[in-house]
C-alpha cells in the first residue's frame, strides 16, 4: 500500500478527485440513518437523517474547497433534474435530498458538464436553458472540450504547469 499523506499536504501540483458526489452521498445517509434517535413509536424522523446528512457532505464540500486545501479538486456528480419554484427545470448534482443540491455549485468556481452529442462525448463549458456553468476564463477556453484531453487543456488554462514531479512513499 502506498501512503500518500493528507491531501492538505500535496499542494497544487496534485489532484484530488471525489467520484462520484452521489455515491458519497448515498454513503452519508447509510451511515446517518443507524445513528438517528428512535421516538417513542419505535421509528425515527427520515427528515432527521436528510438533514445530518445533508449538512455532513456540505462540511465536506466546504473543507475541500476552503482557502486552507490547497491541492487541486475534482467532483464528480451525476444530474438530477430538479423543479424550481420559477417553473423552470434546470440539471443539478444528485445528492441526498433536495435541498443541498442548488447549492453545491456555489462552492465550485469551475463547473463544467460532460455531455454526450450523437455518440461523441465533450466537456461543455458553457451554460444553457439546463444547466448554469462556471468558466473563469472564458474568453481563454473554447465552449467545448474533448473528453480525451479536455481536463488537461483545462488546467493548462486555470494553473500553472507542475513545479515538481511527486515523489511515492511506500510505508509497509
Amino acid at each position: 500500500m502506498i501512503d500518500l499523506g493528507s491531501p492538505y499536504s500535496w499542494g497544487p501540483d496534485c489532484i484530488l478527485v471525489l467520484d462520484s458526489l452521489s455515491r458519497f452521498c448515498d454513503a452519508a445517509y447509510d451511515f446517518r440513518e443507524p445513528l438517528t434517535p428512535k421516538g417513542e413509536s419505535g421509528k425515527y424522523d427520515a427528515r432527521a437523517v436528510y438533514g445530518d446528512a445533508q449538512d455532513a457532505v456540505e462540511n465536506v464540500l466546504a473543507t475541500l474547497t476552503s482557502d486552507s486545501f490547497q491541492t487541486n479538486v475534482i467532483v464528480i456528480a451525476h444530474g438530477t433534474y430538479m423543479d424550481l419554484p420559477n417553473g423552470e427545470k434546470k440539471i443539478f448534482p444528485q445528492c441526498v435530498g433536495q435541498k443541498l443540491s442548488p447549492k453545491i455549485p456555489q462552492y465550485f468556481p469551475s463547473y463544467v458538464r460532460y455531455i454526450n452529442r450523437g455518440g461523441k462525448r465533450t466537456i461543455q463549458l458553457e451554460s444553457d436553458a439546463m444547466i448554469d456553468l462556471a468558466n473563469p476564463q472564458p474568453s481563454k477556453m473554447a465552449k467545448s472540450l474533448p473528453i480525451e484531453t479536455g481536463l488537461a487543456d483545462f488546467f493548462a488554462v486555470l494553473r500553472e504547469p507542475p513545479k515538481i514531479k511527486p515523489k511515492l512513499v511506500r510505508k509497509v
